[in-house]
């Protein structure tokens, strides 16, 4: 059995840029809260990290189906430029497995890897994308790293009303204005969790019904790994290669000082 940690860098990222916003009296304020998280992860978790980014250089493939999808987003070139930087530095560092594949977005490469995972192997997935939430099971689940909390089958029934293997649906009929993706008129999350348990009337159930099209357009969509990604002919991960030599010479010049000595090594 192996455990691995799959990182959602995209999504770490934003939230460390929103986070520091104002910390002006640090150098790298985003790679201060990406590396500072990683040590933490290692803290808690001590096993292998997989970095999975976007695709920056190629538009996401579910452009193709839907031309819109995430237009209403506009570009941060301060993101972007330190997603670079890291993707740079996490490879410097030694970490083998910094995953980058064209048209793939970071959440795609993840649950690319839960499809093709081991079944005796446990996947810890760090991220707040509640998408990633279609992938959980007995040995997959999601780490908030900020909140420093786990996700697991019955947190997303608890929060959301159905099952993890439900969530697509769900969201399917909600929809997701962040990635302009139009869910069916008048149903909200409550309902959306009712349908899928079985607990609308029928007036309600044939109206939804009516809109299926949609939902069907809609959890193709939201499914990851995208099913029009062509996949690797293989993805093999390797083992890591850091050291704390390299890691403390790394914080020393990103003047990190308050990382020296916190390598994520065993």
């Amino acid at each position: 059995m192996t455990k691995r940690v799959l990182i959602d860098v995209p999504n770490c990222v934003h939230r460390a840029y929103h986070a520091m916003k104002g910390h002006s009296n640090l150098d790298n304020p985003i790679s201060y809260a990406f590396f500072r998280d990683l040590a933490n992860v290692w803290l808690v978790h001590r096993a292998p990290m997989v970095f999975c980014f976007d695709d920056q250089a190629n538009p996401p493939c579910r452009r193709k189906v839907l031309p819109q999808y995430k237009a209403n987003r506009e570009p941060n070139p301060i993101v972007n430029e330190a997603l670079t930087l890291l993707q740079g530095l996490l490879t410097e560092a030694g970490f083998a497995n910094v995953l980058c594949l064209k048209h793939y977005e970071a959440d795609d490469l993840i649950g690319l890897l839960c499809k093709h995972r081991n079944p005796d192997d446990q996947y810890v997935l760090v991220s707040n994308d509640t998408d990633l939430y279609q992938l959980i099971g007995n040995r997959v689940w999601v780490w908030n790293h900020y909140t420093r909390s786990e996700v697991k089958a019955y947190s997303v029934e608890a929060r959301l009303g159905v099952k993890p293997k439900d969530y697509v649906t769900w969201k399917a009929l909600v929809g997701d204005t962040s990635d302009n993706i139009r869910g069916v008129a008048g149903i909200g999350e409550k309902r959306a969790a009712q349908y899928v348990r079985g607990e609308l009337n029928e007036k309600a159930v044939r109206a939804i019904e009516n809109e299926w099209e949609r939902v069907e357009f809609n959890k193709a969509l939201i499914t990851v790994p995208f099913s029009a990604l062509q996949e690797p002919e293989s993805l093999r991960l390797e083992d890591d290669r850091v050291s704390r030599e390299v890691w403390d010479d790394m914080m020393r010049m990103l003047r990190i000082e308050s990382l020296l000595g916190k390598a994520p090594v065993a």
